[in-house]
C-alpha cells in the first residue's frame, strides 16, 4: 500500500484548517444542516486529483460503479458495519440495481487502487482515509472526497451514525430519475460538523492506529464517560499525548507507572481525562468525563492516629428453603479499619435485614472506643449483582439511622448500550435479575448522595486512592476489555489492590479484591501487571463458583501471580466451599501456591473472620467462626 508523507498530509491539513466551516448555497445538493468545506488542498497532481464533480450511476455490467468499503477487522454490530450497510442498501433501493459491498482486507504486499470508485466508511487502511482523519476531530464526522473515494467518519458510534445519514440525504436530494443517476459537486460533498463538545475536547491521539470509541458509562445520571482506544502506539507515544494534553489546557494531577504500564489523570475547569498506557497490548485508552471528583488521589499527608487496622469478612448468607445447603450461599462484605478509625468497605450483601443489621452491628462495634458516628472514607462496589449491592440499595435506611457516614461511593457500572449488547449478545444471563440490579443503579447513586451526602467515584484502571494508612490502587474495570462485548455482569466486576500501611512498623498488607470477576478481568490483570498481582490476602473470585466457559489456566495463572497466605472464600457454607473447589479446580491453585497457609469461609449471617493488620499467621484470627477455616 502507497504512504503518504507525513509532509504532504500536514500541507493538507493546513489548507483543509483555513477552509473550515465555510457555508455555501448548495441548491438542491447539501441540505444537511452541516458546515461544509471546499475542495482547496486535496489535489495532488501526483498521488490524488479529485474531480470537480461525482456520478454515482450504474455501469455496464448492471452494477453501481461506486462500491462500499469498510474496515475488515471490526464488529460486524458496529456502527460503522451498519452504516456501510445501510449505504449499501439504500444505493440498491435508490438505483434499483445491485451495489458492491466488502472491506479494505489486503494480502501481504497488495495495495489498493486508487483508480477504483470506493465509498470509504470509517477507519479504513486507504490512504484517501489517512489524509481525511487529518482534519477530523474525536467529536465530529466528516464527508469528503478524496481523489475517486468519498470517505465518511466518525470516531464515535453517534458521529458515523449521523454522517451516513447525511450522505443517504444527500444521494436522495440529488437523484435524477431519468439518468438513474446522482451528480454532486465536489465542494458539497466535502462537509464536517460537530455534535459531541465533550469528544471534540480531546486532542486527537496522531500516531498509532485509531481502533474505537466507547460509551464507558456514566458517573451519575447524564455525565457520560467516553473511552478513546488506539492501538500499534508506544510508550514513548503515549507520554508526547500526555504532553499534547497539557499544551491544550489540561493539568496533569496524578500519575502512576506499573511495571511497563503508565497512567495518568488530568483536569481542566470542565473535564476529567484518564489515560493509560497498556503495554501488553501496545495501546492507549483515553477516558473523558465531566470533571469529576479527585480527593483520594492524593495522599493525605496528616491523620490522626486513633486505632489499628483490622480486615473482617461478614457472612452473609441467609436461610433459603429452595438452595440446596438451606443457605443463599453466595454474597461479598468486607469491612477494613483504617488507623485513623474510618473504614473501607467492598460491596455489602443481600437485600436482607440480617445483613444491614449485621453489618451496623459490627461497624459500630469496631469503632466504639473512638465515635459514635462510623465513617466509611470509600465504599466500592465491584459490580451491579444483588448479592453485592443488595444490602446497600434496599436497607440503607437501616445504615442512615445508625447514623452511619458514607465519604465516598466508588461504582465503575457499564452503559446502557453495553448492557443491551450483553443482553442481546452475551452468554445468556438472567435476563430479569439483569434489569432489576440495572435499575437499582441509578436509584443507588441518588440515595448515596442524597441520603449520606456521598461523593460519587467512577474509578479507573491505574488510579490510586489514598486514605489515612491505604491505597486503592484499581487494576482491572471493564473499560480495559472494552470494545469487546461483556458477556455477563461478572466481567465488569472491579479489581482493586488495597494496600494497608501500619504506621509503627512500615510493614504492609496487601489485600486483592476481585468481587465476581471472570477469567477474562483476571487475564487482563495478569498480563498487565505480572508479579504486581502479588497479595499477603485475597478474595476467592465469585464464591469459588464458575469463572467462565475455558477459564482453567488464565485463573491458575492469575492466581498464581497473586501467591498469597490468606484466602478468603466469601461461600455461605463448608460444603458449598468444598463442591465450589471440586468443580472448578482452578480456585485450587490459590492453595497449591507456595505462600498459601490458611483459608477461611464467610459462613452465614452472624458468622465472620476478623483479621489483625498487618497481617501474619497464626495471629490473624482474633475473633468470628474458627470452625469455618476451610482445609483442601
Amino acid at each position: 500500500m502507497k504512504i503518504i508523507s507525513r509532509p504532504f498530509i500536514l500541507f493538507v491539513l493546513i489548507i483543509i484548517s483555513v477552509c473550515l466551516f465555510i457555508s455555501c448555497e448548495s441548491g438542491k445538493g447539501n441540505d444537511t444542516g452541516a458546515s461544509i468545506l471546499t475542495d482547496a488542498g486535496l489535489t495532488d497532481g501526483t498521488s490524488f486529483e479529485t474531480p470537480e464533480e461525482i456520478t454515482i450511476n450504474v455501469g455496464g455490467n448492471g452494477y453501481i460503479n461506486y462500491s462500499v468499503i469498510r474496515p475488515e477487522n471490526i464488529d460486524t454490530q458496529s456502527s460503522t458495519a451498519k452504516g456501510a450497510s445501510k449505504i449499501f442498501v439504500e444505493m440498491q433501493s435508490l438505483f434499483g440495481s445491485l451495489a458492491k459491498i466488502d472491506t479494505d482486507f489486503l494480502k501481504s504486499g497488495d495495495e489498493h487502487d486508487s483508480s477504483t470508485f470506493e465509498i470509504l466508511v470509517g477507519f479504513t487502511n486507504h490512504n484517501e482515509t489517512v489524509i481525511a482523519s487529518e482534519g477530523c476531530n474525536y467529536g465530529e464526522y466528516q464527508i469528503i472526497v478524496v481523489g475517486n473515494k468519498i470517505v465518511i467518519l466518525g470516531y464515535s458510534d453517534d458521529n458515523i451514525t449521523a454522517a451516513v445519514n447525511v450522505f443517504i440525504k444527500i444521494l436522495k436530494n440529488n437523484y435524477d430519475q431519468a439518468s438513474n443517476s446522482v451528480t454532486i459537486k465536489t465542494s458539497e460533498l466535502q462537509i464536517k460538523n460537530q455534535t459531541d463538545s465533550q469528544l471534540a475536547a480531546l486532542p486527537v491521539y496522531e500516531t498509532g492506529t485509531f481502533s474505537a470509541c466507547y460509551d464507558a458509562g456514566m458517573r451519575i445520571e447524564g455525565s457520560v464517560c467516553n473511552e478513546i482506544i488506539v492501538k500499534n502506539t508506544t510508550s514513548e507515544e503515549y507520554d508526547e499525548y500526555i504532553d499534547k494534553l497539557e499544551d491544550n489546557g489540561y493539568t496533569l494531577n496524578t500519575s502512576n507507572d506499573i511495571e511497563k504500564n503508565k497512567f495518568a489523570t488530568l483536569t481542566n475547569s470542565t473535564y476529567t481525562v484518564t489515560t493509560g498506557y497498556y503495554d501488553y497490548e501496545t495501546s492507549a485508552r483515553i477516558l473523558i468525563e465531566p470533571l469529576a471528583p479527585t480527593s483520594g488521589l492524593e495522599a493525605e499527608t496528616t491523620y490522626t492516629s486513633v486505632t489499628t487496622s483490622l480486615l473482617t469478612m461478614l457472612g452473609v448468607s441467609y436461610p433459603s428453603s429452595s438452595s440446596k445447603y438451606g443457605l443463599v450461599t453466595n454474597g461479598l462484605c468486607i469491612l477494613i479499619r483504617l488507623e485513623d478509625g474510618r473504614f473501607i468497605v467492598v460491596d455489602g450483601g443481600h437485600n436482607e435485614a440480617s445483613n444491614a443489621a449485621l453489618f451496623v452491628n459490627t461497624i459500630k462495634e469496631q469503632s466504639k472506643d473512638y465515635t459514635t458516628t462510623p465513617t466509611v472514607a470509600a465504599w466500592i462496589a465491584t459490580h451491579a449483582h444483588g448479592d453485592h449491592i443488595g444490602m446497600l440499595t434496599r436497607q440503607y435506611i437501616t445504615l442512615k439511622t445508625a447514623n452511619i457516614r458514607i465519604e465516598r461511593f466508588f461504582f465503575n457500572c457499564m452503559s446502557d448500550i453495553e448492557y443491551k449488547r450483553m443482553l442481546s449478545e452475551g452468554s445468556g444471563e438472567n435476563e430479569s435479575e439483569e434489569k432489576t440490579t440495572r435499575s437499582a443503579y441509578f436509584g443507588l447513586i441518588s440515595i448515596m448522595m442524597s441520603n449520606f451526602s456521598s461523593e460519587i467515584y467512577k474509578p479507573h484502571v491505574g488510579q490510586v486512592y489514598r486514605f489515612a494508612n491505604s491505597s486503592i490502587e484499581m487494576l482491572y474495570t471493564l473499560e480495559s476489555y472494552a470494545p469487546n462485548i461483556c458477556g455477563t455482569m461478572n466481567t465488569s466486576s472491579v479489581i482493586a489492590k488495597i494496600t494497608i500501611t501500619d504506621s509503627k512498623t512500615g510493614k504492609e498488607t496487601v489485600y486483592m479484591s476481585t468481587g465476581d470477576t471472570t477469567y477474562i478481568g483476571m487475564d487482563i490483570a495478569r498480563k498487565m501487571f505480572g508479579d504486581y498481582l502479588k497479595s499477603d490476602i485475597v478474595q476467592v473470585s465469585h464464591h469459588g463458583f464458575s469463572s467462565g466457559t475455558g477459564a482453567d489456566a488464565y485463573m491458575r495463572a492469575a492466581y498464581s501471580k497473586m501467591n498469597a497466605a490468606l484466602i478468603l472464600l466469601p461461600n455461605g457454607h463448608m460444603n458449598s466451599s468444598t463442591e465450589a473447589l471440586s468443580n472448578f479446580p482452578y480456585t485450587k491453585q490459590l492453595f497449591d501456591n507456595p505462600e498459601f497457609k490458611e483459608c477461611y469461609i464467610a459462613g452465614k449471617v452472624g458468622e465472620y473472620i476478623t483479621v489483625k493488620l498487618p497481617y501474619e499467621y497464626g495471629k490473624g484470627c482474633i475473633s468470628g467462626t474458627l470452625e469455618n477455616q476451610l482445609k483442601p
